[in-house]
């Protein structure tokens, strides 16, 4: 909803899973796709430290994804 977007919700809320991944799930490394399209999803991806992984084309969409990863 555009009245919540750019407030930091989504980047509090991703942090707090990152912490739990780490602390609780003892996961040591997640990955994220996005859409090449989706430059707000990228920023944000970037910003809680993933990096850009890979590049693919989803077939049946025929959409450009993005893949990223981050190691905890």
């Amino acid at each position: 909803m555009p009245r919540y977007e750019k407030q930091g919700y989504a980047y509090e809320a991703s942090k707090c899973l990152l912490q739990a991944a780490k602390n609780s799930l003892d996961i040591k490394t997640l990955l994220a796709i996005t859409t090449a399209s989706n430059v707000a999803s990228q920023k944000l991806l970037k910003k809680l430290g993933f990096q850009f992984a890979k590049q693919a084309t989803m077939t049946a969409e025929k959409e450009e994804i993005f893949l990223y990863s981050i190691s905890l």
